[in-house]
């Protein structure tokens, strides 16, 4: 095999290395920096960048589970029990089917296991919809919050396929023509932004009218907890851009140190860069 052949395997060599890190690996920034302050037993430092984390407005759900996980055992190494036990509650009311690895200390899977008990269903958000006099009124409730993480509930709706439009409130009232086709979704909105729970998607949202099926109309519920998959949320929360950012990051990274540790392309050989690009 060429040089220049040799380059190019180990760079696609490296590519699909990246390609198959799972997505989740790659936690928020300020997660990660929380992280390593809890390594390095900097106990107080960590719990001040996750209070930070939680003001943010970048957070997934997923980011959200980890904190409250990882938060949990900084409490644990500081003794508070009263706090550790909050936090396992709260991951409980996300993830009440979460199991917990050896690699958690005993008291701490206990307490989470204790707060399973007493949450049983997640968190989720139920909507519905219904015709008024000019229009149709959409209404989401949120179900089984024992834990108090939602902050706010939001509501978008649209009209025969038009403008998506937002509404930061449980309730929204839609201008619309009888017949017309309403289509909504609900989304309860917890700390750092996150998406914690819905009701219909932007891709799969709810409908009300003339596409609504047979005997449903209006009918919606769902939530967290592993519900399908990624989600387009639109504003905020939703799934994190991080983990596709460092991704990108770390493929460059990667090209780069193989071109550097072969010596560069040979003569005959042309590396073409067109086309790569981080993912939004």
């Amino acid at each position: 095999m060429s040089r220049g052949k040799a380059t190019c395997a180990l760079v696609f060599a490296a590519v699909a290395l990246m390609a198959l890190l799972p997505a989740q690996a790659w936690a928020h920034p300020l997660l990660d920096r929380a992280q390593r302050l809890f390594e390095e037993a900097e106990f107080q430092g960590a719990l001040d960048v996750y209070a930070q984390a939680e003001q943010a407005t970048d957070l997934s759900r997923d980011d959200l589970v980890t904190l409250y996980r990882q938060r949990a055992l900084v409490h644990h190494a500081m003794g508070n029990t009263s706090e550790l036990e909050l936090d396992v509650f709260r991951l409980a009311t996300l993830e009440p089917n979460l199991t917990l690895d050896a690699s958690v200390p005993p008291v701490v899977r206990r307490a989470f296991d204790e707060a399973k008990g007493r949450v049983g269903d997640p968190v989720h958000v139920e909507a519905t919809s219904a015709r008024m006099p000019d229009g149709v009124r959409v209404t989401a409730r949120v179900q089984n919050d024992l834990a108090a993480i939602v902050q706010a509930v939001r509501v978008t709706t649209r009209v025969d396929g038009g403008e998506w439009r937002a509404v930061a409130a449980s309730t929204a009232s839609v201008a619309a023509a009888e017949g017309a086709n309403v289509e909504y979704f609900a989304e309860a909105i917890g700390p750092g932004g996150a998406v914690v729970a819905w009701a219909g998607t932007r891709m799969q949202p709810l409908r009300f009218g003339a596409a609504a099926a047979e005997g449903a109309a209006g009918a919606g519920g769902g939530g967290g907890g592993g519900g399908g998959g990624p989600v387009d949320t639109g504003e905020g929360g939703g799934v994190s851009a991080w983990p596709f950012i460092i991704g990108g990051v770390l493929v460059a990274g990667a090209i780069v140190l193989v071109v550097l540790l072969t010596g560069g392309p040979s003569d005959d050989t042309t590396v073409s860069y067109e086309g790569w690009a981080l993912a939004p």
